[in-house]
């Protein structure tokens, strides 16, 4: 039993993979596009995973009350975003994420300030899913 061509709108059959004889470069570029889509959806789908792992790992030392009080202390002292000068909603940044390292983790010379975007941006690209490299920073 033919099929008809899997191309949005069209009524001619089928031929091969799916796309009549007109639509079937264009089904080709669909395809190929579609598993592309998909592999960069599974490693970002990766990548989410083991960085959510990292924060576990972390959690326990970002519920304590050093890391409250190393928290207010930095945010007391640097009042913009060290990336692009922001003074809303500013968190904290570690430069080399600790991965469940105590002393990375609350070591000062590894924390930075930035602004919740700037911060999202930047974890994402460490995450290897976009985002944007820390490079010139406001000091």
């Amino acid at each position: 039993m033919n099929k008809l061509c899997k191309y949005p709108g069209c009524l001619n059959l089928e031929t091969k993979n799916g796309y009549c004889e007109i639509h079937q470069i264009i089904g080709n570029k669909i395809e190929m596009q579609n598993k592309i889509n998909k592999e960069k959806y599974n490693q970002k789908k990766l990548n989410g995973m083991h960085s959510n792992i990292q924060y576990r790992q972390n959690d326990i030392y970002r519920r304590s009350p050093i890391w409250q009080n190393i928290r207010k202390i930095i945010l007391s002292k640097q009042k913009e975003c060290q990336k692009c000068g922001s003074s809303e909603n500013l968190e904290i940044h570690h430069v080399v994420p600790p991965k469940g390292d105590r002393d990375l983790f609350y070591n000062f010379s590894n924390l930075i300030v930035l602004c919740s975007n700037c911060h999202s941006k930047i974890t994402a690209y460490q995450n290897g899913v976009g985002g944007i490299k820390i490079k010139k920073l406001k000091f």
